[in-house]
C-alpha cells in the first residue's frame, strides 16, 4: 500500500499522451474498473491507474498483467465516469489514459518492450499491419502477449465475440503502460521532489512533503476518498510543509511586493504599477 502511495504521490510525472492540464482531483481505490488511484484533469478528463508491482510479462490468463488488461478493457467499454447528466461518455486520446504502472523492479520485458509497443500503438498507422508495432524479437513477444490479453479480455465482455482490429487500436490510443522509480534516490523519486522545490513555501522542505503526499495518498486508498487542490494544500500545510505561491503567479506577486515596499518608503518620490494599458503611477498621498 506504501508503494502504491507513492505512485500515487508522482502520479503527475510521466507523460501519457494526453493535452496539457492541471489535475482537479486524485483519489484512491475509486470503485472504477481500474480502481488503484483516479485523477480529474481541469478539462474534465480521466487517468485510471492500476499499480502492479514488479510486474513480468505473464502469458497465461491469470497472469497480473492479463488482470491488469482485462480492467483497462472493462474500463474502456464502461467509458468514464456518469457525468452531471448522468451518463457516461466514451473515453478519449488526448483526454484520458488508462495506464498499468508497475516499479523499477519489473524486469526489461515489461520495462521497454511492452512499454515500446504500447506507445507505438497509439500513433500506429491506420493502414499498417499490427504486428509491425514490434521492432525486435523481445518487442514482438511483448507484443504478441499484449494483443491475446487484450483479445481474451474483450471475448470475455462481448459473450465470445473477438475485439475488431479497429477495437484494438482504439483502446492502443488510451492505454500506458509505464515505469515508476520512487524509492529513495529513484530518478521519478528525485524529478517528483525538484518539481515540489519550485511550488514549497521552503524548497529545503521537499523529501518532508513527499512523506506528506504519501501519507495523503495511504489516507484516500484506506477511505477511498478524492482530494482537490484544496486539500492536497492543507495536507502539505498540517504536515509543516506548506505550498508557496503558485508559479504562473509568483512573478507578479514580486512585483506586487516591491510596489508594496517602494510605497511604504517615504523615501520613494513615485511607485510605477505595471498593467495591461502601459505603466501608472498613483499619486502619493
Amino acid at each position: 500500500m506504501v508503494r502504491r502511495a507513492r505512485h500515487r504521490a508522482s502520479v503527475a510525472s510521466p507523460s501519457w499522451r494526453t493535452t496539457a492540464a492541471q489535475l482537479g482531483e486524485i483519489g484512491g481505490q475509486t470503485g472504477q474498473e481500474m480502481d488503484d488511484v483516479g485523477a480529474i484533469t481541469e478539462r474534465g478528463g480521466y487517468v485510471f491507474i492500476q499499480a502492479k508491482l514488479r510486474l513480468r510479462l505473464g502469458e497465461h490468463a491469470g497472469s497480473p498483467l492479463a488482470e491488469a488488461l482485462d480492467q483497462a478493457v472493462r474500463q474502456f467499454i464502461e467509458g468514464a465516469p456518469p457525468g452531471p447528466d448522468g451518463n457516461r461518455r466514451r473515453l478519449e486520446p488526448g483526454r484520458d489514459a488508462l495506464v498499468i504502472c508497475t516499479d523499477a523492479a519489473t524486469p526489461a520485458s515489461v520495462r521497454n518492450d511492452l512499454r515500446n509497443v504500447v506507445t507505438r500503438l497509439a500513433s500506429h498507422g491506420q493502414g499498417l499491419p499490427l504486428d509491425q508495432v514490434a521492432k525486435n524479437p523481445g518487442e514482438r513477444r511483448a507484443l504478441k502477449v499484449l494483443l491475446v490479453h487484450l483479445r481474451d479480455a474483450f471475448a470475455k465482455q462481448t459473450s465470445g465475440t473477438p475485439p475488431s482490429e479497429e477495437q484494438l487500436r482504439e483502446i492502443g490510443r488510451l492505454l500506458h503502460v509505464i515505469t515508476l522509480d520512487v524509492d529513495p534516490g529513484g530518478v521519478d523519486r528525485n524529478a517528483a521532489e525538484t518539481h515540489h522545490r519550485g511550488v514549497l513555501d521552503d524548497p529545503a522542505t521537499a523529501p518532508g512533503a513527499w512523506n506528506d503526499l504519501v501519507t495523503l495518498g495511504q489516507l484516500l486508498s484506506e477511505r477511498r476518498r478524492w482530494a482537490n487542490r484544496n486539500d492536497v494544500r492543507h495536507a502539505l500545510a498540517s504536515g509543516g510543509h506548506p505550498a508557496g505561491i503558485d508559479p504562473p503567479f509568483k512573478d507578479d506577486v514580486r512585483r506586487l511586493r516591491e510596489v508594496t515596499r517602494a510605497a511604504l518608503d517615504g523615501n520613494a518620490r513615485e511607485v510605477t504599477i505595471p498593467v495591461p494599458e502601459g505603466c501608472r503611477r498613483p499619486p502619493r498621498t
